[in-house]
């Protein structure tokens, strides 16, 4: 089962992932969808943007977002020790939230 982590800020390159219903882009996990302390996980698209110079942490980002096959609708996953399913909302920069997994 896939672990995914909060980002930790708007340039954190290691927690990104992708989405499979979304092409060439890379995405971030967050808590608190609608309003502060309501505790739902949402998955934000980040806009692609060009550079004039690409380190090695930028490529290696870009190699792994490649690679990955992204979450799908439905699929479950670890947040916090905890098991969410994901609900894809479509191609916006909310393009996601995650339901508790319950038995």
């Amino acid at each position: 089962m896939r672990t995914l982590n909060l980002s930790t800020d708007t340039f954190d390159q290691e927690n990104t992932f992708a989405v499979s219903h979304i092409k060439y882009a890379k995405c971030s996990l967050h808590r608190d969808y609608k309003v502060d302390g309501d505790g739902i996980y949402w998955v934000m698209q980040k806009a692609g943007v060009l550079k004039s110079h690409y380190t090695e942490q930028d490529k290696a980002e870009n190699a792994r977002i490649l690679a990955d096959k992204g979450i799908s609708n439905g699929d479950v996953v670890m947040i916090d020790g905890n098991q969410y399913k994901f609900k894809y909302l479509g191609n916006y920069s909310d393009c996601g939230y995650f339901e508790p997994v319950t038995e």
